[in-house]
């Protein structure tokens, strides 16, 4: 791939998941993020100074901005804008990283929403960069589990809200489509969707919702219709449906294949369903 996303050098907050949103903008900073009321983290004056990337997203049907730090770079490569949206490198040498967590992302825009590459920075050696060209720009945001990176540092570990230890997969975020100029809604007209449609697609939507949160984004087949039990609110009025249409083997694998966000493998002991 060339253009701008040749330009990140390989080598070794908010959490957005399943989402539609408009890309409100995109500022650079050298302050690790921290949890929100929290003193900005100290810096270890032994290591290089990291470049973080904030990515602000308007999520559809939501007041609040959501805020997502992503690691895109050595801070000491560039000159960081008053406003945060523009970084100026120091010498041609400077490049953003392929193995932090905006590469994936602005990569992900091209191959898999089909946002025109030609939109974003040149990066050419020595130009500045700024991604101001994705303000306004609408997508459906996704996570997706990073296999190399979990076989490399093994499973993140982390604290639940239950208060016990945790470990998942690593993963990371997305884009799987890119809403163009026109195309204003990721859903059908309801008006023109019949009950049958709107029933796949929710299950659709309820499957995601479940592998998103469940540990190693992936659950046996049997334990699928507790959580649709669990997941949806009990005064939805499609639940009983969702249910009925989710303990069909057929209906699952059909769904598997026609979404491309998780792969239901019917042949295997447990009947795993796991997020792509």
């Amino acid at each position: 791939m060339g253009g701008a996303l040749s330009r990140f050098k390989t080598g070794g907050g908010g959490y957005l998941s399943n989402v539609d949103g408009a890309v409100e903008s995109v500022t650079f900073t050298s302050d690790r993020p921290t949890k929100a009321g929290a003193k900005p983290a100290k810096k270890d004056p032994n290591k290089r100074p990291l470049l973080f990337a904030k990515v602000s997203i308007q999520e559809d049907n939501k007041d609040d901005v959501t805020e997502t730090h992503l690691l895109a770079g050595f801070a000491d490569d560039w000159t960081i804008s008053k406003d945060g949206k523009t970084i100026t490198p120091v010498s041609e040498d400077a490049q953003l990283v392929a193995w932090g967590d905006l590469y994936p992302l602005i990569a992900s825009m091209v191959t898999d929403g089909d946002y025109p590459e030609a939109n974003l920075p040149s990066m050419k050696p020595g130009e500045s960069i700024s991604f101001e060209n994705l303000e306004g720009q609408r997508f459906h945001f996704v996570r997706k589990v990073d296999e190399a990176k979990t076989a490399e540092k093994g499973k993140r570990k982390y604290k639940g809200k239950d208060g016990k230890e945790h470990e998942t997969k690593w993963d990371y975020l997305a884009v799987s489509k890119w809403y163009s100029d026109g195309e204003n809604e990721s859903e059908p007209d309801i008006a023109e969707e019949s009950d049958a449609d709107r029933i796949k697609r929710r299950a659709g939507e309820t499957v995601e919702a479940i592998l998103t949160a469940a540990k190693d984004h992936t659950i046996n087949f049997k334990d699928l219709k507790l959580k649709v039990t669990t997941t949806l609110k009990s005064g939805d009025v499609d639940k009983s449906d969702i249910r009925s249409y989710l303990d069909d083997e057929d209906n699952v694998e059909a769904l598997a294949k026609t979404a491309g966000t998780f792969s239901y493998d019917r042949s295997a002991k447990n009947r795993p369903l796991t997020l792509s």
